[in-house]
């Protein structure tokens, strides 16, 4: 008789890497021919949309999912159950209810991870508390050796497997390589999140450019708009639609320019001095990462964006057009400021709704501000609360180093900049 296993994992839809492994290993001849599978969809999600959003019909679908393995784990009795959970994030809490009803079942249960995040929320005491009760008496599969730090503070090492992803062969015989195009062309088949390597692709590039490789970097998305090509799913026609209209994303987390005044980045951020809540509006450029303007308000208004895109704009008079690239927050998507952006011929592109990491560059900026200034100062005057981030900017600008700038201030990166190209505007 073969061993009994209980597959429960992610299935399509939707369409992401952990549920496509799911579907391999559910349609899988080896595994279904050495082991008496039976499998289970984690999933309560429809579409990439709606991961990570509560609502009452997942909340009905998640219950009923739980009765439904415990009358499967009850029938059949497996030897093992392999499960695929979430490292973070409020799935993980939905993937350790499922683990401890399994232990507390008599269940072995070995547990594949197709992402990291363990190490990102350790520190708070709430996942540190879970995590201990979630890692016990378990087996962790892992993709690669150097994933096992993540999770090394929970698993030891002798609990861990390593099983790098693999995909169904699609021929029967090996076919050669060919590539007829003269610049290589790098495939970046990803979400174009910071977790999934995006900057490590961006550093590349610039690497290969500085030996004097030239590259071409392709995504998917990137392939499929400039074709005008949409994916082909149900309500097609609708989100067709909405893609016409929508707010372009130009960027598409792909931070690294050639010059200055080429890319523009702008947010807001909120900080709070005694009672009293304050906005500041900064605007950077994405080639330096210099702060060309900000301004402080009581409000989050459209004026306040307004008056420090003026300011960026006096400051720096850029003789090209230019890209300014924003959140959807409503002080940006405003009818006024995309006129004032218009008679500066400034294009306006815009962050995906609800990430953050679109605009990550400016998120990066206003952390550092709070943590190297604000949040070390105890302020007993608006005054002094302004004088105190305008003297941290301007050391931020000319003496704070930069890694990303090769410990070099944004100063220095276009004092450089426009030396090499012996302009005689030096910005």
């Amino acid at each position: 008789m073969k061993p009994k296993i209980l597959f429960i994992l992610h299935l399509p839809p939707p369409i992401h890497g952990a549920a496509m492994m799911g579907k391999y290993i559910q349609e899988s001849e080896l595994i279904n021919s050495s082991f008496d599978c039976f499998c289970i969809n984690l999933a309560t999600a429809g579409s990439l949309s709606d991961i990570g959003h509560i609502s009452l019909k997942k909340l009905l679908k998640y219950f009923f999912l739980l009765k439904h393995i415990s009358n499967v784990v009850r029938e059949i009795r497996p030897e093992l159950v392999y499960i695929t959970p979430n490292a973070g994030r409020k799935a993980f809490f939905k993937d350790f209810i499922v683990v401890q009803m399994l232990k507390s079942m008599g269940c072995k249960v070995i547990a594949h991870y197709h992402n990291k995040g363990v190490s990102v929320y350790q520190s708070k005491w709430v996942y540190n508390f879970f995590y201990k009760r979630f890692f016990s008496n378990l087996k962790v599969i892992l993709l690669a050796e150097n994933l096992y730090k993540d999770m090394a503070k929970y698993v030891k090492r002798e609990d861990v497997y390593i099983c790098p992803n693999g995909i169904p062969s699609s021929c029967k015989e090996e076919m050669e390589a060919r590539r007829n195009n003269v610049i290589p062309h790098l495939l970046f088949l990803s979400n174009l999140l910071i977790s999934k390597g995006v900057i490590v692709l961006l550093d590349t590039l610039r690497i290969l450019k500085e030996k004097g490789y030239p590259t071409s970097p392709d995504t998917v998305a990137k392939i499929m708009h400039s074709n005008g090509w949409f994916s082909v799913r149900a309500g097609a026609k609708k989100l067709y639609l909405q893609n016409q209209k929508r707010m372009e994303n130009m960027l598409c987390q792909q931070f690294s320019v050639s010059k200055p005044n080429e890319v523009w980045v702008s947010d807001v951020t909120e900080i709070k001095y005694g009672k009293y809540k304050y906005y500041i509006c900064a605007v950077l450029d994405l080639f330096s990462r210099k702060v060309v303007a900000f301004h402080i308000s009581m409000k989050a208004t459209v004026q306040l964006v307004n008056r420090t895109i003026k300011k960026a704009f006096e400051s720096r008079q850029p003789t090209e057009p230019l890209i300014l690239h924003t959140d959807r927050g409503v002080n940006y998507t405003s009818k006024v400021y995309n006129q004032t952006l218009q008679l500066m011929n400034i294009t306006h592109s815009y962050s995906a709704t609800g990430n953050p990491y679109d605009n990550s560059v400016c998120e990066a900026f206003f952390k550092t501000l709070k943590e190297e200034e604000l949040y070390r100062h105890e302020y007993h005057s608006e005054a002094e609360m302004k004088k105190s981030v305008s003297d941290y900017i301007e050391r931020y600008n000319s003496k704070r180093p930069h890694t990303y700038l090769h410990n070099k201030t944004p100063n220095k990166v276009e004092k450089e900049y426009f030396e090499d190209h012996n302009d005689p505007e030096k910005k």
